[in-house]
């Protein structure tokens, strides 16, 4: 880390970053220096690097950040939460997308367009974890092509098979069958927990 001046100077340019209490100057001078271009390519506001996790996510979640290095050795492939049930999907996605930043973990918040347009691009970035808040909204804002449904279906078995996380917001599982099938939505039951 830098000394004196340097860190003097450091601090009052992030002070608004620092000042929550969760971002220590000596583990993550290097992640706030760049701040602006790490929240961009993860699709995180930067008050929830900040911020605390505690303060949006329930105990559940909490339990699975904690535990998410050993989550994909136990057989846990990742964490839903049925949108239908609750709120703030987004933030409480972005607070932990956060703590996985503030602890090097590549993490990254994306929507289903664009998850399905790097996918089909064949360009996909392998994030350690992927935080999709539309995956199954509703069967109305839900019209994916038979193809585009197989492609989500094989994003999530290739998660799952090189033991990378997924969180997803569902709407009911009952659409996730009707969109993707009876194979993504016993995948979802059988490997997420539920937040």
């Amino acid at each position: 880390m830098e000394t004196g001046i340097a860190l003097d100077r450091h601090m009052k340019r992030h002070s608004a970053l620092y000042k929550p209490g969760v971002l220590k100057p000596e583990k993550h001078h290097r992640l706030v220096d760049a701040i602006g271009r790490v929240c961009e390519v993860a699709g995180v506001r930067k008050e929830f690097v900040a911020r605390s996790a505690t303060e949006f996510c329930g105990q559940t979640e909490i339990n699975w950040l904690m535990n998410i290095r050993q989550n994909s050795d136990e057989g846990v492939s990742g964490l839903f939460y049925l949108t239908v049930k609750e709120h703030n999907v987004e933030q409480r996605m972005m607070a932990l997308a956060g703590a996985c930043l503030r602890n090097y973990i590549h993490a990254r918040v994306m929507t289903l367009g664009d998850v399905l347009s790097e996918t089909n691009s064949g360009g996909h970035d392998d994030p350690s974890v992927l935080f999709i808040p539309n995956f199954c909204v509703t069967e109305k804002e839900h019209q994916l092509s038979q193809w585009d449904a197989s492609s989500v279906y094989d994003l999530l078995l290739h998660r799952y098979t090189r033991s990378l996380q997924t969180v997803l917001g569902v709407h009911t599982m009952k659409v996730i069958e009707s969109i993707y099938g009876v194979s993504c939505s016993q995948h979802i039951e059988n490997y997420y927990t539920k937040a």
